[in-house]
C-alpha cells in the first residue's frame, strides 16, 4: 500500500495558484487510492479521468506562468509534463481495459512522480518568479 499523501509547506511553489493546483493533484491522487483499494473500476476509471483534466489544466497554467516570466528551463519542464501526460494517458487506457493490476501500481508512480516533480522540478522554477503569489 502507498503512503497517503499530505500537503505541507515544503511543497509550495508560492504561487497560490499552482499550490492550489498541486493540492488538488494530491486530493484526486488521495481519492484515487481509496478507489483502487476497494476495487471500485467506474471510480477509479473516472478520477483517472479527472486527474488526467487536473493535470492538463494544471500543467498549462504552470508553463503559462513560466513563459511569462522567461523561465529558461520551459522547454525541459513542458518535455517533462508531456511525458507524464503520455505515462497517464497509458495507464487510463490500461485502467479502462479492466486492469486493476495495474492501477495498484499506477498510484504508487503517480505518488512518487508528482512528489518528485514539485520538490525537484518546479522548486527549481521559484527564483526565477518575480512576485510569488
Amino acid at each position: 500500500m502507498s503512503e497517503r499523501l499530505t500537503w505541507n509547506d515544503l511543497y509550495s511553489v508560492h504561487v497560490q495558484r499552482l499550490d492550489g493546483q498541486h493540492k488538488r493533484l494530491f486530493e484526486v491522487l488521495n481519492e484515487l487510492e481509496v478507489a483502487i483499494n476497494t476495487r471500485s473500476p467506474r471510480v477509479v476509471s473516472s478520477l483517472v479521468e479527472e486527474l488526467l483534466d487536473s493535470v492538463r489544466a494544471h500543467f498549462a497554467a504552470e508553463e503559462e506562468v513560466l513563459r511569462q516570466t522567461a523561465y529558461p528551463g520551459l522547454e525541459r519542464h513542458r518535455a517533462e509534463h508531456q511525458r507524464f501526460t503520455t505515462d497517464l494517458l497509458d495507464s487510463k487506457r490500461k485502467v479502462d481495459g479492466g486492469l486493476l493490476v495495474v492501477s495498484s501500481e499506477l498510484i504508487t508512480y503517480l505518488q512518487t512522480w508528482l512528489r518528485h516533480h514539485i520538490l525537484s522540478v518546479d522548486k527549481g522554477y521559484c527564483p526565477y518568479l518575480p512576485e510569488k503569489g
